[in-house]
């Protein structure tokens, strides 16, 4: 066998096994970058619900504001009308019959149904953050502050309206709530900052 005939079947054995390392690296280059790709979506989709749920909570705490100050300009109800049935019984008689009417009684004040309906929003809005923070970890300072320190504050002003009739110290009220608001946005950046890493990097 000759030098030439000898190359020959070097490079004859050589380049297959080229072309095979070649394709192998490719396909193990496209699969580390498919894997990035799959870690970003998640790290993406993960961010974007915990956005959301501690949007909910701060959304959760405006609806209480509202419904403080609705407390504040109506401390004892909203004014409202009534329904209310009339029968006429005196002198009937069985050819004097009159059915049952209805007139409209208004009322000067007893509607808590704005506050309510805040009030109920407000609930729901926590049920749904809460679920999806949870599922992260067992304790949350956000979660903690709303319903341990804002939620009781609002309680306060609501019994004190509902009881009394009256609130003595609102502005007070209002701004203290106002800060707690400000203390929760804080710890809700400071949260979703702890929960969510920075994207994922290339894989060595």
């Amino acid at each position: 066998m000759n030098t030439i005939t000898a190359l020959a079947i070097l490079v004859a054995v050589i380049t297959p096994l080229a072309t095979m390392w070649g394709v192998n690296r490719q396909m193990r280059a496209q699969a580390d970058r498919d894997a990035i790709l799959h870690d970003t979506q998640r790290h993406d989709e993960r961010e974007a619900r915990l956005r959301a749920a501690y949007a909910k909570v701060l959304r959760a705490a405006d609806d209480l504001q509202t419904a403080l100050y609705e407390l504040g300009w109506y401390p004892k109800g909203r004014p409202w009308e009534q329904e209310v049935r009339i029968s006429y019984t005196a002198g009937v008689t069985l050819g004097n019959y009159q059915p049952p009417q209805t007139t409209t009684v208004s009322r000067e004040d007893g509607d808590y149904s704005p506050v309510n309906e805040l009030v109920t929003k407000a609930q729901e809005l926590m049920s749904e953050a809460t679920i999806d923070i949870g599922i992260e970890h067992d304790s949350d300072r956000c979660l903690d502050y709303y319903t341990d320190t804002l939620l009781p504050q609002f309680r306060a002003v609501q019994n004190a309206a509902v009881t009394d009739g009256i609130i003595k110290d609102l502005p007070q009220d209002a701004a203290k709530f106002s800060d707690g608001i400000a203390e929760l946005t804080q710890l809700a950046r400071e949260s979703l900052r702890g929960l969510v890493p920075q994207t994922p990097q290339a894989r060595g």
